[in-house]
């Protein structure tokens, strides 16, 4: 799908690339986010308490980050991905 994008316009290459170093920086925190809580689970011995909501928002929230990790090599795919996801976690909180 990507072959029949014009890549001519500058904006777009423009926006493109800042939509892709955002994702990154997203993927990255979420990364240090729950390695700091496997950091937590292993100094305490016991994980911490949350709600089932909590639990189903974490979730639909990782399948956001996959989303975004997917755009890097199937741009429609990923996107699609990651919009459902995040529209989902609009409405339910």
């Amino acid at each position: 799908m990507d072959a029949t994008i014009n890549y001519s316009n500058k904006s777009l290459i423009i926006f493109r690339w800042f939509i892709r170093v955002f994702s990154a920086f997203l993927i990255f925190f979420w990364t240090i986010m729950f390695i700091g809580d496997v950091i937590d689970y292993i100094k305490t011995g016991h994980p911490a308490t949350i709600t089932n909501m909590d639990f189903f928002s974490l979730t639909i929230m990782f399948f956001g980050i996959i989303g975004l990790g997917l755009a890097y090599k199937w741009e429609f795919t990923g996107g699609i991905v990651a919009a459902i996801s995040f529209i989902i976690m609009s409405i339910i909180v």
